[in-house]
């Protein structure tokens, strides 16, 4: 026994389901990817481990090793009076150049002045 139905605009839909197929197909290929960058990472991890451990013992050993070196004592020295550097003198101000503008507005305030006063 066997049911047939129509589908209304049937390539269509056989296209769309055929993209979604791609899509899944795309997407587990990616979620392997990311699974096998994981598992090579994990084992990136433990080889770094196992190297830094050798490099902490190497490093223990090195220092183990190496002769020793007395220290010599300071001598008592006389202090060293600091030295204090004479205050830098103010350097003498420089007179600004005023430009036009400020020029002209200046005689205006001068005239106003003037013309008030009289």
């Amino acid at each position: 026994m066997s049911i047939h139905t129509r589908i209304d605009q049937p390539i269509t839909m056989r296209k769309d389901l055929l993209e979604c197929a791609i899509d899944c197909a795309e997407i587990l290929r990616s979620v392997e990817n990311v699974k096998k960058i994981h598992d090579e990472r994990e084992i990136v991890k433990k080889k770094l481990k196992i190297v830094t451990g050798k490099l902490s013992i190497l490093n223990s050993r090195l220092y183990r090793d190496l002769p020793r070196l007395q220290r010599e004592r300071a001598v008592a020295e006389e202090p060293e009076i600091p030295k204090f550097k004479p205050a830098p003198q103010p350097r003498p101000k420089k007179p600004r150049a005023i430009s036009q503008e400020d020029r002209a507005n200046k005689e205006l305030e001068d005239l106003r002045r003037k013309i008030e006063s009289l």
